[in-house]
């Protein structure tokens, strides 16, 4: 199979500014550990203040953009991956391209005149982190830049319901009617809330659909499944309406360093996890998003499925041990990589 244009991302290219901060920083702007929100006025100097911490990252970002980006590194192929999203015309639109290009990652940014490009405050303490998003410029996408994608797989994360249900629930029919593979992951439980109704509009169109526990639960809870236990909520969620019949549905959820559950044809089905030791962990920021790029590189290319979630393991924990959606490159590269993926017990 060849390996270029297999898959389309959308989503909201952000710049990540990361930085290991006190308890102190969050509480004076009243956020929590482990969480992701979306920035209000009062939160807007803090993106100032991290910026001149000396110990600051500045990292492409935005869920979607950080899986492709993965996928594409484990796909290897040039232009095997594409990003669409919204940016302003600045410097940090300029410092993802540059970086995402020369990873080998085709983007597509439409360009906004009137905001800047979005921005994303990562706040790491110990080995939790607090997600703030700006999106700014990434609101501003319109369902007019988009045309019928070639690609064989195409991804959102949930965050970009904020900014264009429209073009997400266009890509989904556009799926549907040709027989391509529609993904979504759930990425946030404010999102599983605030967008319930979008997300039951896109329910129907879901090839793949992967989130984590907490996300999982309160999309069970909010859409009234009356199950408790994970495997059922994977179980009830794969039997959901398909528009699609030529497609079973694979959910996917992630529970850190406990087994991944997987649901594919009415079977449920558990993945163990080689967890790190806590001081090979660096940053948890974008390990989920890692791990669904890993898993979709494989999927894409018809990998069995659990040979897709080890992949994912593997990629996930490259990005532990990195600053942020990092990846990982120089002379040590390959033995890292080899090293790493022998302990996973995976073939790449």
């Amino acid at each position: 199979m060849t390996k270029e244009g297999l898959i389309l991302g959308i989503g909201n290219p952000l710049l990540d500014i990361s930085a290991s901060v006190t308890e102190e920083l969050l509480k004076k702007y009243k956020l929590e550990p482990n969480s992701a929100i979306l920035a209000e006025h009062s939160h807007l100097p803090l993106y100032k203040e991290i910026s001149e911490l000396p110990n600051v990252n500045f990292v492409p970002g935005g869920a979607t953009q950080n899986a492709i980006r993965i996928a594409k590194w484990i796909l290897e192929a040039p232009r095997s991956c594409t990003y669409v999203g919204c940016v302003g015309k600045d410097r940090y639109a300029g410092i993802m391209k540059c970086i995402c290009e020369k990873e080998g990652v085709r983007t597509v940014y439409m360009e906004d005149d009137t905001l800047p490009t979005g921005t994303c405050a990562v706040l790491i303490t110990a080995q939790q982190r607090s997600l703030v998003a700006n999106l700014s410029a990434a609101k501003n996408f319109h369902i007019s830049f988009l045309e019928k994608p070639e690609a064989k797989l195409l991804y959102s994360a949930a965050y970009f319901l904020v900014s264009s249900f429209e073009s997400i629930f266009k890509l989904a029919q556009y799926c549907a009617e040709t027989n391509k593979v529609f993904c979504m992951n759930l990425s946030a439980v404010y999102l599983v809330r605030s967008f319930k109704a979008q997300l039951l509009s896109l329910s129907s169109y879901w090839d793949v659909l992967c989130g984590n526990e907490t996300e999982a639960c309160a999309f069970a809870e909010e859409i009234g499944l009356e199950v408790t236990s994970l495997e059922s909520i994977a179980l009830e969620l794969s039997r959901m309406k398909k528009e699609n019949p030529q497609r079973q549905r694979v959910i996917v959820i992630t529970r850190g360093p406990l087994p991944t559950i997987v649901c594919y044809d009415g079977r449920v089905t558990l993945h163990e996890v080689s967890p790190l030791e806590d001081g090979e962990i660096v940053d948890t920021n974008a390990a989920g998003d890692a791990f669904f790029g890993g898993f979709l590189a494989q999927y894409v290319m018809g990998k069995p499925l659990d040979e897709c979630v080890r992949c994912g393991h593997y990629t996930a924990c490259v990005i532990l041990q990195q600053s942020g959606c990092t990846i990982p490159s120089g002379i040590f590269l390959s033995l890292y990589m080899s090293t790493l993926a022998y302990k996973l017990k995976l073939t790449l």
